[in-house]
C-alpha cells in the first residue's frame, strides 16, 4: 500500500509539477527553485524521519508524515493565488512538502524488512519497486484529468485525497495489526532513493546472499 501511494503522488508530482509552476505564474527560475526545493526537502528529513522511525512504530511516523504531507498539499491548493506566492514563499513550502511525502517509500521498506528474513530483502525490495514504478505509471493520467477538471490546483487536490487515503489506511491497520514494541524489532534505517534498482538490496550487508564479508554486516537486533 505504502508503495502504491508514493509511486501515485511522486509519479502526479514529477509528471506534472511543471504544468503546475507554469499554469500559476512561475519563471523558470522560480520553477527550477521549486523543484529543487522539493528534492532538497526529500533528501533532508529522510535520515531523520528514519532514525525517528526506529524508536516507535514506524506507522506512527508514515501515518503524521501523510497527514502533514497532505496538509502542506491543501496549502498549496490555496496560497497559490496569492499574489507572491511562486518564488521562495512556494520553494519553502515545497521543502516542507517533498520531506513529509518523499521519504514514505523509505520508511515503507524499512517497515517491511521488518518482518522479513535477510534472505527475503532483494525479493520484498524488487516488489515494492516494481509497485512503485506500476504506481507512477498510473499516477500522472489521474493526477492530469484532475488538473483539466478543476485547474492547476487539481494536481495538489489529487495528492491531498492519496495521502489522506493512506492515513486512514494506516491508522486502521495498526489498530488492526498489533505489532511487538517497535524499538525491540526495528532494523536501523537505511536511506533509499525511490528509484533504487534491485541490485542495491542484493548488496544489502543484512542479505544472507549478497556474498560481502561478515565483517561488512551489521549485528541485527534480537
Amino acid at each position: 500500500i505504502g508503495a502504491s501511494v508514493s509511486g501515485l503522488v511522486t509519479g502526479g508530482f514529477w509528471s506534472l509539477a511543471p504544468v503546475y509552476a507554469s499554469a500559476s505564474g512561475f519563471d523558470s527560475f522560480q520553477l527550477s527553485l521549486f523543484l529543487s526545493a522539493t528534492v532538497l526537502g526529500g533528501a533532508c528529513f529522510q535520515l531523520p524521519l528514519g532514525r525517528l522511525s526506529d524508536s516507535f512504530d514506524r506507522r506512527i511516523i508514515l501515518i503524521y508524515s501523510a497527514l502533514a504531507g497532505a496538509l502542506f498539499s491543501i496549502i498549496f491548493v490555496f496560497a497559490s493565488s496569492v499574489v507572491g506566492f511562486a518564488g521562495w514563499p512556494a520553494a519553502v513550502l515545497a521543502f516542507l512538502w517533498g520531506g513529509m511525502t518523499m521519504t514514505l517509500y523509505a520508511i515503507c521498506l524499512a517497515h517491511a524488512n521488518d518482518n522479513a528474513s535477510p534472505s527475503d530483502f532483494v525479493q520484498i525490495g524488487s516488489s515494492m519497486l516494481f509497485i512503485l514504478g506500476i504506481s507512477s505509471a498510473i499516477g500522472a493520467p489521474i493526477a492530469s484529468f484532475m488538473m483539466t477538471l478543476i485547474g492547476p490546483n487539481g494536481l495538489y487536490v489529487y495528492m491531498t485525497i492519496c495521502l489522506m487515503v493512506f492515513t486512514i489506511v494506516v491508522s486502521i491497520r495498526r489498530r488492526t495489526h498489533v505489532l511487538p514494541d517497535a524499538p525491540e524489532t526495528n532494523e536501523s534505517f537505511r536511506s533509499v532513493t525511490d528509484m533504487a534498482t534491485p541490485a542495491v538490496y542484493e548488496m544489502d550487508p543484512r542479505n544472507d546472499e549478497s556474498g560481502l564479508d561478515d565483517t561488512f554486516s551489521e549485528p541485527r537486533q534480537q
